[in-house]
This record gives C-alpha cells, sequence and structure tokens, in this order.
C-alpha cells in the first residue's frame, strides 16, 4: 500500500515534468510554427486522417508513457525505503521531491553532455555539465534503487519487488547488448569465415558530397583525408554526373543502371509501384545470385527504399509521416537520453539512428547498426549499398564546434556547416571502412564510393559569366535538383577500388579518368565484374572497365533532369521558412503513413529543367523559355542564350541540342514551346 502512494506520486511529479517540457518546447517553437501553420494545414490534416500514420503516432505516445512510467517506477523504488521515515505529509512530499529531483538533474546532466544542441540540454554552460557531476549523480541514483529493491524484499512485497527486479534486468539486458553489439562490430574480433566464393559488392554513397571539396581536386582545407586516401588509391572518375540531382531518384537510377525518364521515379518520396521492379535492379539480380542484401541510410525523410524494391534487409531509422511530426519529440529529456540506446531504438524506432533528428544523432550509433547487420550472414557473399546524409542540410549534428582552418562568412553560414559536416561524414566513412575490414568484407571485394548529387551555395566562385553582358539568368542556385545549369548539383564523386582475388589484371591503382562517367554506369560496371550476362537488362550506362581504356568516348554524352524548382532557392539569401512553405504542398500522406508526392505533381513534368552534358559543354531546355535553348561552355564558365552564342564550337552546340530533343521527345510534355523544331529545320 505504501509503494504504491510512493509511485502514484511519482507518477504525478513525472508527467508534470513531461507536461512542462512539452509546453516550454511548444513556446520554443511558436513563431516557427505559426509560419508555417497556413501552408502545413493540409499536411497536417492528412496525416491526422491517415490509418498508418495514427498507428505510428499512437504507437508514439504508447511508448513516451511507458518511458516515463519507468522513470517514475525507477524514483518511487529509490524513494520507498526513506518512505516510512517520512509519515507527516510534507516531508514526505518534499523528501519525494527532493530524491525526484536528484534523478531529474542527472537526466539533464547526461543530455547537455551528449546533445548540447536539443532543449534539453540548457545545462551545457553550467558547472553541472561534467562527467564527474554525471557519473555522481548516476551513480547515488543506482544505489538508492538497488537499496530500495533490497527493501522491498525485506517488506515482503514480492509482486512489487518481481516487477522491480524485471524492470531493472530489462534495462541491463539492453544496456549490455548496446556494450556487446559495439564491442562486436567495429571493434571487435576478426570474421575470417566470411564466404569467398563470390566477391562482396559495396557501394557507399555520400549525400551532397561535392568533388571541388576533395583534397584530391585541390582543395587545401584538408575536410575529407580519408575520403581522399580512398578515391587516390583507386580508379577515380573526375567528370561523373549524376542523372537527377535528388537522393531517391539517384539512388533509384543507380540501382537499376537506367534513367528517371525510363524508370519513371522522377520526385524523392514517389509512392511505391510494384511495377516499377522489373527484376533488373542490382539488389534482386545478386540476391537472386546467393547474396545477402543491405540497404542502409540515416535519414529515410526522402527516400523510402526499403525490402519491397528487393533488398533482404534495411538499416536505418523507419520511415513515414510521422518522423516529420514526432521528430522535435527527441528534444525531450528522457527521450534524448535514450536516444541512441537498444531501449530507443525499440520505443522510438523513428528517432534511433535518425540523421534527420540532427540534435541527438550519433554517427557512431547508426555504423555500429550497418556492421552488425553486415555480420549476420559471413556465410553468403554481400551486396551493402549505404548512403551517409551528414552534409545534407540542415548541416548540423548533435556536435557542431567550430574550426578556425575554415574560412567563416556570416552570408555564406551554410557552407560553412557543410565543410564541417563534410570531415565529419569523412570520419564515419573511415570508422565504417574498419568495420568492413575487421569483418572480412574488403579481402575480396568490389567497393564503390559516390555522391548522389552536389549542393549549391550560390558561391562566387559557381556562378557563370553571361556571354552577353545585357541578359541576366539565375544559372546558379541553392540545394540540389534546382538548375541544370549549375555544375555543382550534378558534377558527382565516382570512384571504386577493386578488391577481387581475381580482379582485372590491366587495374590501375591511382589511376584518374577524365572520361565523361555516369551513375548509371555503376549497375553494368557490376553485372560486368559478376560475368552476369546484362543482355535484356537494358542498361543505359556503360561498365566503368570500359570507360577507363575506351578510346572513342571523347564526345559522350549524359542527360540530366531537373527536379522541381521553387523560387525561394534561387534567392541570394536562403530563407528556409519560404522554402518549407513552397515545398509542402506537393506532398500528402498516404494510407500507410508514408509521406509521397501527391498526384497532380506528376503532371508536372513540363515544369522540368533537361539538359545534356559532354566534355566541355551543357546545353539546357528550360521550360520558361520560348524562343532559346541556354548553352555552357564548362571550361570559360560562360553562358549564352542559343540565338546569341558566342563561343567557337557551334556545330558541336548544334548537335547537343538535336541530342537533347531526341532523348527527350516521347517524354511529354516536353519542349511544350517547339523549340526543338526549329532545331530539327
Amino acid at each position: 500500500m505504501l509503494f504504491r502512494r510512493v509511485l502514484i506520486h511519482s507518477l504525478a511529479l513525472t508527467f508534470v515534468f513531461l507536461l512542462v517540457f512539452l509546453l516550454w518546447q511548444f513556446f520554443m517553437s511558436w513563431s516557427y510554427a505559426a509560419e508555417q501553420a497556413g501552408f502545413a494545414s493540409d499536411l497536417f490534416g492528412d496525416f491526422f486522417s491517415s490509418p498508418g500514420a495514427m498507428l505510428d503516432f499512437m504507437a508514439f505516445i504508447i511508448s513516451l508513457l511507458v518511458l516515463h512510467f519507468i522513470f517514475a517506477f525507477l524514483v518511487a523504488l529509490a524513494f520507498f525505503p526513506f518512505s516510512s521515515f517520512a509519515a507527516e505529509r510534507d516531508i514526505f512530499n518534499s523528501s519525494l521531491v527532493f530524491v525526484f529531483t536528484l534523478f531529474v538533474v542527472g537526466v539533464l546532466v547526461w543530455v547537455s553532455i551528449y546533445f548540447p544542441r536539443i532543449l534539453s540540454g540548457f545545462l551545457k554552460h553550467s558547472p553541472l555539465s561534467s562527467w564527474k557531476v554525471a557519473v555522481a549523480l548516476s551513480g547515488f541514483c543506482v544505489v538508492l534503487v538497488f537499496f530500495g529493491l533490497f527493501s522491498l524484499l525485506r517488506s515482503r512485497l514480492w509482486k512489487t519487488a518481481g516487477a522491480a527486479f524485471f524492470t531493472l534486468a530489462s534495462l541491463s539486458a539492453l544496456a549490455f547488448q548496446g556494450i556487446d553489439s559495439e564491442s562486436s562490430s567495429i571493434g571487435g574480433a576478426n570474421n575470417k569465415g566470411r564466404s569467398y566464393d563470390h566477391p562482396n559488392v559495396v557501394i557507399i554513397g555520400i549525400d551532397a558530397l561535392r568533388p571541388d571539396h576533395l583534397g584530391l581536386n585541390g582543395n587545401a582545407l584538408n575536410l575529407t583525408p580519408k575520403i581522399d586516401e580512398f578515391l587516390s588509391s583507386g580508379v577515380y572518375f573526375e567528370e561523373a554526373f549524376t542523372p537527377i540531382a535528388r537522393t531517391y531518384t539517384a539512388w533509384f537510377s543507380m540501382l537499376s543502371g537506367k534513367s528517371p525518364k525510363t524508370t519513371s521515379v522522377r520526385y524523392n518520396l514517389q509512392p511505391f509501384e510494384s511495377d516499377q521492379i522489373v527484376g533488373s535492379e542490382l539488389q534482386n539480380l545478386l540476391r537472386e545470385g546467393g547474396y545477402h542484401t543491405i540497404y542502409g541510410m540515416d535519414e529515410r525523410r526522402f527516400n523510402n527504399i526499403d525490402e519491397r524494391y528487393g533488398f533482404d534487409e534495411t538499416v536505418g531509422p523507419d520511415f513515414g509521416a510521422a518522423d516529420f511530426v514526432l521528430s522535435h519529440a527527441a528534444e525531450l529529456p528522457l527521450v534524448a537520453l535514450v536516444s541512441n540506446t537498444p531501449l530507443g531504438k525499440w520505443l522510438f524506432p523513428m528517432i534511433y539512428s535518425n540523421r534527420g533528428v540532427y540534435g541527438t544523432y550519433m554517427p557512431e550509433t547508426f555504423t555500429r547498426e550497418v556492421i552488425d547487420a553486415v555480420a549476420t550472414r559471413p556465410d553468403k557473399p554481400l551486396f551493402l549499398a549505404l548512403h551517409l546524409t551528414l552534409p545534407h542540410w540542415p548541416f548540423l549534428y548533435r556536435e557542431f564546434e567550430r574550426d578556425d582552418s575554415i574560412p567563416y562568412s556570416q552570408d555564406r553560414h551554410y557552407h560553412y556547416a557543410y565543410q564541417l559536416m563534410l570531415k565529419k561524414v569523412d570520419a564515419q566513412f573511415a570508422d565504417i571502412m574498419h568495420g568492413l575490414e575487421r569483418h572480412g568484407v574488403l579481402d575480396n571485394s568490389l567497393v564503390f564510393l559516390v555522391s548522389d548529387h552536389g549542393e549549391g551555395f550560390m558561391l562566387e566562385s559557381d556562378k557563370l559569366i553571361s556571354g552577353n553582358s545585357d541578359i541576366e539568368f539565375p544559372t546558379a542556385a541553392h540545394g540540389h535538383g534546382t538548375s541544370v545549369l549549375d555544375e555543382k548539383q550534378y558534377h558527382v564523386v565516382l570512384g571504386y577500388q577493386d578488391r577481387r582475388l581475381s580482379r582485372r589484371t590491366d587495374y590501375k591503382e591511382g589511376n584518374r579518368v577524365h572520361t565523361v562517367a555516369s551513375l548509371l554506369d555503376i549497375a553494368p560496371t557490376i553485372t560486368n565484374a559478376l560475368n552476369i550476362s546484362d543482355a535484356g537488362f537494358d542498361f543505359e550506362g556503360r561498365s566503368l572497365f570500359d570507360l577507363e581504356r575506351c578510346e572513342d568516348c571523347e564526345n559522350r554524352k549524359i542527360f540530366v533532369e531537373s527536379s522541381i524548382a521553387t523560387g525561394a532557392m534561387f534567392e541570394e539569401d536562403l530563407d528556409m521558412v519560404k522554402v518549407v512553405s513552397e515545398g509542402l504542398g506537393y506532398y500528402t500522406v498516404s494510407e500507410d503513413g508514408s509521406v509521397v508526392v501527391r498526384d497532380e505533381v506528376k503532371h508536372l513534368l513540363a515544369l522540368k529543367q533537361r539538359a545534356v552534358i559532354d566534355k566541355q559543354h551543357i546545353v539546357a531546355l528550360y521550360p520558361g523559355l520560348e524562343q532559346d535553348f541556354l548553352i555552357v561552355d564548362r571550361k570559360e564558365g560562360k553562358w549564352w542564350p542559343s540565338s546569341r552564342y558566342g563561343g567557337d564550337k557551334p556545330n558541336e552546340v548544334l548537335d547537343l541540342m538535336i541530342d537533347l530533343c531526341n532523348y527527350y521527345k516521347n517524354d511529354e510534355p516536353f519542349d511544350k514551346n517547339g523549340l526543338c523544331s526549329g532545331v530539327f529545320q
């Protein structure tokens, strides 16, 4: 009876604690929420009318209540030995509040140490935010809890003691599971039992990694030493491009070896359609060949690739509308505290290892998940497709330390933060490679390192010069997939290391290839390496092995397209509220709780920019221009409208315009202004 009284009071205090932080979080974000309220109302309405989203929402509420009940139970257990000495109501209440405060302060101290950027990390600048204080408070609380368990046993409260023992045993098991998992993956023992009958295939993608920011290409800031080392020790393609500068669509094209025009996957978060999977995708081909196939990504908001696409296993946070709506819950103290633990994975799968919830994201958590997944089937060859998103907007995660070696400019603060994230993702890449090495994956392997797209920051060095001083046009933009004229958005990293036991005799480490290449070239390269006949697959790329020694590839052309570009992305000063307000209207929530593009977006193909790129030029067709193609001389950094082209290659440019028109001629509603008819005359 006495313990029940203690537990009820502890629950009351705990839920007041929860309510205080919910209200604080609401008021702190009120101005931003008010700005979004008008244009997000439809999306929120779709969320609460979606059965799948509501199931996710209810699961989250239950998990939140369970977590806070566990906390209240531990507080009650810690206070129970003293409750009999505090018979008077005032003494009882004040004593319980004291013990409760010890627990709360302990939680807040740990949160301030690990997650200083979030709301509940407000103690980060106080003397309390130190390891000594955290360990001392935690140790004292643990002693109180076990003393409480002993007191229950002495009082012969067997059922309550059993519940307490079960709770403590479960929490301890989860804690040791996390410790054991960490030791068994990245830093664990070598796994030499892995099958070597077939080479392992690994594709590591790094979001928004611009080639011009690599030390390999002359960047002096030493942002990516491990990435530079990998590419310098393999084959690196200097002129590689993505067919579309968006993550989901780029990955779908990479895995299928086909362009967005062919696959009809043209936008991020398109609803899954089973007929888009035809069986010739890399994951399906390799799974049929006996491979264990894994897709891993630490931010799923705009990439919904999962087992439906043919993978045996996916690693990363759960995806759905709840990820968007409930991600701020990670700023609640108890949620933040468990967010990177096995308990957090079980209770909050949309927060665990989620780069989108940047305030609590720990790269090592996701890395451990990946390496643990790799270790599960050493009896099979491995196909691992992995995407790391630290360099993606908002260019933040739980740690953000200034680096004086990187020049800072207030009007280019996003670019500064992006460069900081490049250093972090470089370290994460090194940890992943180390984990793969420890588990024997790299002993017989073909490893690709790519970026899905670049990133535009409207830097002065990125802007094109008008070849006609009396004409202006926005050739640069923020983000990716917003302007096909902004080469920094479409120029990608593409390199590989051939570590196969039977690798090509003409393989040359440190080889830099100048031939124009595409992410579409990866699929035929892998089928070539594995001696899989690609007859009937209709790959649109070419094997990189062939491109390395190709003598007739100087005129190779790559076709690219934009996503939907909002006006805010072309403004010099990026206003993210405006960007969100212009973009949210394109999305809705499906019945299963996923965020997907609205059906009417499919009718916006007419707004897409299309372009063709070769060694020297970009030729683009913009839907809003009624009289001209746009021509870019990549080497000179100049652009012209086609009617006033001032370069020295008019015949080559004309050929590119013809190629562009022929490639997209059946892609309705391409060229609604009829510019191509003039080209063919």
